[in-house]
């Protein structure tokens, strides 16, 4: 039956089923209850695409948009890339442009963790620029920390350290202190690329005050670079272990083989062989700003 035939209480008992189902989605993700969240997915993805409003919609693949990144642990395919731009459209249809910000940070963050950080940081000029008008701070301190995080992974030292003074300041008057773990690693990463080892470590202690996953490698990695750099192993190896937990955002192979062979090395009590494979894995993670 379509649309037209049904009457308005059966519409509005849809209306009511998807709105629950939405909240249901929400609750399960920040349950962590990921297979739950999967199933749900599956079981609304049809009735939302067929009755849903744009509100509805918009909700519902925001959701989908988040779940779908901490499936792929941020570094996601581009179905995850479509749901974003989904939830984008379906906000548009709703006739409200200042209310726009968040819709344009998701497609933005969807972009960047699928590697294409030109439209990445395209839409999220878009997305700031709307947060700065309408004052929306907390989209703000998002914006900055991740155009910060894009730069980085540019290894683009000039952008971030223009970026940071203002991520720090931002998401401190946002009250964002999981933010600030990503704001003191990428300055500890500037202090590192700068040789600066103590600086790095410091900002780094900073930076682990405020940490929370995914995104712990923003302040491990200048922590790993600097041990290395005092030929302290050890701790270099304690660090490195941080990299590879399963909440954390996925590794490359490129880093993580040699990464996870420095591990077994160091833990089988071969620690020639697990400097050369960490070294290995540091010089890598170099190439995409990770140190």
């Amino acid at each position: 039956m379509d649309a037209s035939a049904r009457t308005e209480p059966e519409l509005g008992r849809w209306r009511e089923w998807i709105a629950l189902q939405n909240d249901r989605m929400l609750a399960r993700y920040w349950a962590f209850r990921d297979d739950d969240l999967d199933a749900l997915v599956t079981r609304m993805r049809p009735v939302v695409e067929r009755w849903g409003s744009p509100a509805e919609r918009a909700g519902f693949y925001a959701g989908v948009t988040m779940a779908g990144l901490r499936r792929y642990r941020y570094v996601v395919p581009a179905e995850v890339v479509e749901d974003a731009q989904r939830q984008l459209e379906a906000s548009q249809d709703l006739g409200s442009p200042d209310r726009l910000a968040w819709p344009w940070f998701m497609v933005s963050f969807a972009h960047l963790w699928h590697g294409d950080l030109a439209a990445a940081e395209t839409h999220m000029a878009t997305s700031l620029e709307i947060a700065e008008r309408t004052g929306d701070l907390t989209t703000e301190a998002r914006c900055v920390t991740y155009l910060a995080v894009a730069a980085r992974i540019r290894n683009d030292t000039d952008r971030v350290s223009s970026l940071v003074g203002r991520c720090i300041d931002t998401v401190t008057r946002a009250a964002m202190p999981e933010y600030l773990a990503t704001a003191y690693g990428n300055e500890a990463w500037l202090a590192y690329r700068a040789g600066d080892v103590a600086g790095a470590q410091r900002l780094a202690s900073i930076a682990q005050e405020h940490a929370a996953p995914p995104f712990r490698w923003t302040w491990l990695w200048p922590f790993v670079g600097a041990a290395l750099a005092q030929r302290d192993l050890e701790t270099a190896i304690g660090r490195a272990r941080g990299l590879i937990v399963p909440d954390e955002q996925r590794t490359s192979d490129d880093i993580l083989v040699p990464l996870e062979a420095a591990l077994g090395a160091w833990d089988g009590g071969d620690f020639t062989v697990a400097r050369a494979r960490l070294e290995e894995a540091a010089a890598a993670a170099r190439t995409t700003g990770r140190l």
